[in-house]
C-alpha cells in the first residue's frame, strides 16, 4: 500500500497544475478582450481619418480642375501673344 503522504502530494500536484492551467487560460482569455479592444480603438481612429481625408481628396480634385483650367487660359494667352509678336515683325 502507498504511503498516504505521497498520494496526498501526487493530488496536490495535480489540483496546482489544474489551477495554473485554468488560471493561464483566464489570463489569456483577459488579453484577447483587452487587445480586442484596443483594435477596435484604433480602427475608430483609422475610420475618422479617413472620413476628415475624403474632404481634403474633393478639394484636391476640384483644385485640379481649376489647375486644368488656368493652363487652358494660359495656353491662349500665349498663342495671341505669339500672334501679335508675329504682325508687328
Amino acid at each position: 500500500m502507498p504511503d498516504q503522504r505521497t498520494t496526498r502530494m501526487t493530488l496536490s500536484s495535480t489540483a496546482i497544475s489544474a489551477i495554473a492551467l485554468a488560471f493561464g487560460l483566464l489570463a489569456q482569455t483577459a488579453g484577447i478582450v483587452w487587445w480586442g479592444g484596443h483594435i477596435d480603438e484604433r480602427v475608430s481612429v483609422v475610420e475618422e481619418k479617413l472620413a476628415a481625408g475624403q474632404g481634403t481628396a474633393a478639394l484636391i480634385a476640384r483644385l485640379d480642375e481649376r489647375t486644368a483650367g488656368l493652363v487652358t487660359t494660359m495656353d491662349r494667352i500665349d498663342k495671341r501673344l505669339d500672334a501679335q509678336d508675329d504682325r508687328r515683325k
